[in-house]
């Protein structure tokens, strides 16, 4: 294991950075594994590819382009990982050409040969998946499974470390829900001292003091 070990909250809120806004998670995990941070750095690469792309969907869509075109752009997906169509900006209520509404979503027409080969469909088959950091990273499981439901796991990181978080006790899960090693659980009263430190912390301040 590779994770630093100590007793110092200060210390921990550095290498943890400031955690994200949401609801308190039912447990989390950290790592600090080369390999788990080399795993993110390719996330955060595909990620910044698929950003990309869907810039060159709106472009060439037909909307109105705005400054910042990904400042406009909303998805309807499938979880968090597939593309269904994009949500119509405010104010468009009626299909640019080669888009047709779909259950309230626009989706590339594909009537024709000449619509199923034309850009706007070649550029939304290239964002249909969504880049998912759980799906990336070593030892660590994309999804806790109950009997009766499935809860994606939530990566963030917002400092030195890479965070994983689930909203269900994962002691309900089933098959056991068993990061590697490499992957070190914490405390959600640990969770709950850094969360109360950082909304505590001036703009721009530490989060906690050297006292902690």
């Amino acid at each position: 294991m590779t994770l630093p070990v100590t007793d110092s909250l200060k210390q921990l809120a550095e290498i943890l950075g400031p955690l994200p806004p949401g609801d308190t998670p039912a447990a989390w995990w950290y790592s600090c594994d080369p390999q788990v941070l080399r795993d993110y750095a390719r996330f955060e690469i595909d990620h910044k590819t698929w950003r990309t792309r869907m810039a060159h969907l709106y472009a060439i869509s037909g909307f109105k382009s705005p400054s910042d075109p990904l400042s406009a752009i909303r998805i309807s997906s499938q979880g968090a990982d597939y593309v269904l169509g994009l949500l119509p900006p405010p104010g468009v209520h009626q299909a640019p050409t080669g888009w047709r509404f779909e259950h309230g979503v626009l989706v590339p027409r594909k009537r024709t040969l000449a619509e199923r080969g034309s850009p706007v469909n070649r550029a939304f088959a290239r964002v249909r998946t969504i880049p998912r950091a759980a799906d990336y990273l070593t030892g660590l499981p994309t999804t806790l499974w109950t009997p009766d439901a499935a809860y994606p796991v939530d990566v963030r990181k917002p400092g030195q470390a890479v965070l994983a978080f689930v909203g269900i006790d994962p002691d309900r899960s089933w098959p056991e829900f068993a990061p590697s090693p490499q992957w070190g659980r914490l405390k959600l009263s640990t969770y709950w001292l850094l969360r109360e430190r950082q909304a505590a912390a001036p703009a721009g301040g530490a989060a906690v003091t050297e006292e902690d």
